[in-house]
């Protein structure tokens, strides 16, 4: 009996780990539609992910709100589509979906019309991605989009977004309670003398106030409401062109939010007015504690979301130009440090796909989850389910990267090994010298991080006949205790 119950603590154990060192990244396509995914959410059973898409069936010529279900392993679940006849629906921005204390999930959206109306709305569902309720709020001669909500322990709920009176053309940052039964309890408008607009919402339940996240005249701005909505503490941060902020308390009391740096720094890019975005975090008393920016090379560099993790905190976003989107996510430690940063890419059939990451999250393992926008034959929403260093394949930190800055913990060439790899490129055959007669291996790597070749090397001279689509690859060969790292062309 003492026997079984080892083995069966130890399998439990094992399927644990197993669990616990899952990576994933995929693309999910609705009907062959175009689709991009917006919130990402670690649930204690799965993944759930939020985004929008066309809708299937008798009016594709209007957009509904996607939401799909995934395993630790990347399985679908469920994948469930909200509509509303002659309406096209939007998702939000991203951290928009939340847990229902009570039960089920909520998001907050906004519906527009053959007519142009647009209103805001709020969507319940439970966890077979069944809606609940999907409930819009109109306000006559008024646009109403919903960005961000939150739950409320009356069993309300708060929804903020954007406002915007007909025939005014100025944006408004505004904000919604209502009671458990959708019953409206205060309605407010914040204007701060200029364009404003909400991005996100976060609740403190220990003080039983608001954090709201945004931009007020094209600045960073960052605000903190009562239960009735009004102002306790806000606070603008000057920045050189438009430019919001998304925001999360800390669990040391203080406030951690993005933002774009206030002065123009020229050749990051080659223009005028290269503006690195950056991650900064507010003491408990509200003060600048410290401010993190990433100098680029690329044509844009977009931070979407933060996230607390254990050690620091997580950042994710895109960056690239035109051409090219990849996925990016990094995390700092408690001072603002960078600790790690990677990029990501989806390939089809060979060929790396144009990518952008709207948010992130931390799995119950404690490893990353990271959500966007990919390409295949269409648009699709792009999962990534990272360890605990932003790894799909553990060491990568290891690895060379492709696409600078590189990871300040990696490396870009290893060259201790002194073998010898040609031709480079190659159209498949592929030789590899190593020095003396001590044999080793290569594995080769696609800009994913995936194993996708590995191969024993004898002593001396070896001859390989690859099978792989074109493309570049990363290689490393070991022998002994030496390693030698580098890029590989497959034409």
């Amino acid at each position: 009996m003492l026997r079984k119950l080892m083995l069966s603590i130890i399998c439990t154990i094992a399927s644990s780990l197993l669990q616990a060192q899952s990576t994933f990244e995929l693309a999910v396509d609705y009907d062959n539609g175009v689709e991009g995914a917006t919130s990402v959410l670690a649930v204690d059973d799965g993944i759930i992910v939020l985004g929008n898409g066309p809708i299937s069936g008798p009016y594709p010529n209007y957009g509904s709100i996607k939401i799909l279900k995934l395993t630790f392993s990347g399985s679908v679940v469920w994948k469930k589509s909200y509509s509303m006849q002659f309406k096209t629906l939007f998702s939000g921005r991203p951290s928009n979906v939340k847990k229902v204390p009570w039960g089920g999930y909520v998001f907050a959206g906004s519906s527009i019309d053959t007519s142009g109306a647009n209103h805001a709305l709020l969507c319940v569902f439970d966890e077979n991605g069944d809606t609940l309720f999907l409930r819009e709020f109109p306000k006559s001669n008024t646009v109403r989009i919903g960005y961000s909500c939150l739950p409320l322990p009356d069993k309300g709920f708060l929804v903020m977004g954007l406002s915007n009176e007909l025939g005014t053309a100025v944006d408004r940052f505004w904000a919604m309670r209502v009671d458990s039964t959708l019953n409206l309890i205060w309605d407010t408008v914040y204007t701060n003398n200029g364009t404003t607009s909400g991005f996100t919402a976060e609740y403190n339940v220990e003080r039983d106030i608001i954090l709201f996240g945004g931009y007020s005249q094209g600045m960073p701005w960052l605000m903190e409401v009562d239960s009735m909505g009004r102002i306790l503490w806000q606070r603008k941060f000057v920045s050189h062109s438009d430019c919001g902020t998304y925001a999360k308390y800390t669990t040391d009391g203080g406030i951690l939010f993005t933002g774009c740096l206030d002065t123009v720094l020229q050749g990051f890019y080659g223009g005028s007015s290269d503006q690195p975005d950056y991650v900064a975090k507010l003491d408990s008393n509200r003060n600048l504690e410290w401010r993190t920016f990433f100098p680029f090379n690329t044509d844009f560099q977009i931070i979407q979301s933060v996230r607390e993790t254990t050690g620091g905190y997580l950042f994710g976003g895109f960056t690239g130009d035109n051409s090219i989107g990849v996925g990016w996510v990094g995390k700092l430690d408690y001072n603002g440090q960078l600790i790690w940063q990677r990029y990501y890419q989806h390939l089809y059939q060979g060929y790396n796909i144009y990518c952008e990451l709207r948010d992130i999250d931390v799995a119950i393992d404690g490893g990353v989850l990271a959500t966007g926008t990919t390409h295949e034959q269409t648009q699709d929403m792009w999962v990534l389910k990272l360890d605990t260093m932003g790894c799909l394949l553990p060491g990568c930190d290891t690895m060379p990267c492709r696409y600078p800055p590189c990871d300040t913990t990696g490396i870009t060439e290893t060259t201790t090994l002194q073998a010898k790899l040609y031709p480079n490129p190659t159209t498949g055959t592929l030789t590899i010298e190593l020095p003396g007669g001590e044999g080793g291996s290569i594995a080769l790597y696609n800009l994913l991080g995936q194993n996708v070749y590995q191969a024993t090397l004898a002593g001396g001279q070896t001859t390989l006949a690859l099978n792989l689509p074109p493309g570049l690859y990363l290689y490393r060969i070991g022998s002994g205790n030496q390693a030698n790292n580098g890029k590989l062309l497959v034409e």
